[in-house]
């Protein structure tokens, strides 16, 4: 299969009309014309830089005066002092046995939530042992999946 940049000729060609005041969509267009072949701007870009060529280019229109560089904004840094918030202090264990707080339950402790759950925190849990690869004790398993519940 043989390349369109493979053609003899284009390449010297492509060399020749960089050293002219030409856009790259115009030399693609030239070379597109004269060697019958689809080449891009993109594909002319390419091969100018891949050859180390330069495009004698340069743009019809330049600013009349140059920019003004924008004065720097000063920002005047005011120290303020912010009171941080009291962290309430963990409730005290309730009444209930064997009840529980987030941060004291293991890994094999009944999650069942006490209480209601417009009540302000810590929230209390079950706490007793769950059941094998269940969240809940066997009482709030019951209550949770259906009354027919075996553990097995």
């Amino acid at each position: 299969m043989t390349l369109p940049w493979d053609t003899p000729g284009l390449m010297d060609r492509l060399a020749a009309l960089c050293k002219e005041p030409l856009t790259a969509k115009v030399i693609a267009e030239m070379l597109s014309r004269e060697f019958r072949l689809d080449v891009s701007r993109n594909a002319v870009i390419g091969r100018i830089h891949r050859h180390g060529l330069q495009l004698h280019f340069e743009p019809k229109f330049k600013p009349d005066r140059p920019k003004k560089a924008k004065p720097a904004k000063v920002v005047k840094m005011v120290k303020i002092h912010v009171d941080a918030p009291i962290a309430p202090e963990e409730a005290v264990r309730p009444a209930e046995e064997g009840a529980l707080t987030i941060y004291q339950l293991q890994h094999n402790d009944c999650r069942w939530p006490l209480g209601r759950t417009y009540q302000r925190p810590p929230y209390l849990y079950c706490g007793k042992r769950a059941v094998f690869e269940r969240p809940y004790c066997k009482d709030h398993c019951k209550q949770a999946y259906n009354s027919n519940y075996r553990p097995s």
